[in-house]
């Protein structure tokens, strides 16, 4: 009995270590995305150019892990919401770079972490999750937030500029909480068996959109843009088999709070100190309250 319970305490030992691997490599990931994004805008670089870049690596990095599970046969319905979502990954990539050009590493990040209350929300209503006690005092922080960011990032702008960015800010966030529910429908519906096809159809796709947009607007293609998104692409790739590997080993009452500040902060303090990016008072007060609302929403002590 005392060997049993000694090599089950050894496995459960060996299952966190490996969970917390693969968290802070999906942390690292997600950094790097920010921190590359941040470094494109201010060399002003094609956006486009370098996000066709980016997804070749992405596709070429899942359809390697795809070819290590003998390529699982997709099924239709999975192939059509691998299309929808490629699809919307370039929408979200390309309001991520707008945005963050425009208002920082801090406000975007913190933003886009914040829709996470739009997959939270469906699995509430379709999913027959149920809410902590701490979710409507997250959201109501969350709410709260981010008017303070789109105030923080718009106070010397021109009125139209001013409409502007918050329009910019809601459309990040509703793009990538919509993103959120497509991926978390694949979580919910679909086996494991599939999911390095499905997200090598998601970039794939990705790939084809942004190309076909690279060629039809007659983008100038720049060695420099093409290898900065080949860079961006290493981590753009991986994050999500980290991400998916971590939540195997650890649950979700750690993983979805701890990665999502972690990737707000680490994302912060690497704009500050590569390019000494600050926030003002109304945008640190957001900043924090975001921080808050990000792990009350994601904690799921039920009552």
């Amino acid at each position: 009995m005392t060997g049993n319970l000694f090599n089950a305490l050894a496995q459960n030992s060996a299952d966190v270590s490996s969970g917390m691997l693969y968290m802070l490599l999906s942390i690292c990931c997600s950094v790097s995305i920010s921190l590359i994004l941040k470094f494109h805008e201010i060399r002003r670089g094609s956006r486009l150019v370098a996000l066709a870049g980016n997804y070749i690596v992405a596709a070429a990095i899942n359809l390697f892990l795809w070819w290590r599970m003998e390529f699982a046969a997709l099924n239709n319905t999975v192939i059509l919401l691998g299309i929808a979502v490629g699809v919307l990954f370039v929408l979200t990539f390309w309001l991520i770079m707008i945005s963050i050009g425009r208002m920082g590493v801090a406000t975007t990040i913190s933003v886009n972490r914040l829709a996470v209350v739009m997959p939270v929300g469906v699995a509430v209503v379709f999913f027959g999750e149920r809410l902590s006690a701490l979710y409507i005092p997250g959201l109501i922080m969350g709410l709260v937030s981010f008017i303070l960011f789109g105030q923080a990032a718009s106070r010397e702008e021109t009125a139209s500029k001013r409409a502007w960015n918050r329009w910019l800010l809601l459309c990040v966030f509703l793009s990538m909480g919509v993103t959120g529910i497509s991926v978390q429908s694949y979580e919910q519906y679909f086996p494991a068996q599939q999911r390095n096809g499905f997200l090598t159809l998601v970039f794939g796709v990705a790939m084809i959109c942004t190309w076909f947009m690279v060629l039809q607007r007659r983008e100038t293609i720049r060695a420099a843009d093409v290898k900065l998104g080949l860079i961006m692409g290493i981590p753009n790739g991986f994050s999500a088999f980290f991400f998916m590997s971590a939540i195997h080993y650890l649950p979700d009452i750690v993983i979805f709070p701890v990665n999502d500040v972690a990737v707000v902060l680490f994302s912060t303090l690497g704009a500050f100190l590569i390019w000494r990016e600050k926030l003002n008072r109304t945008g640190g007060v957001a900043l924090a309250l975001a921080v808050a609302a990000i792990v009350l929403m994601n904690i799921k002590l039920t009552t």
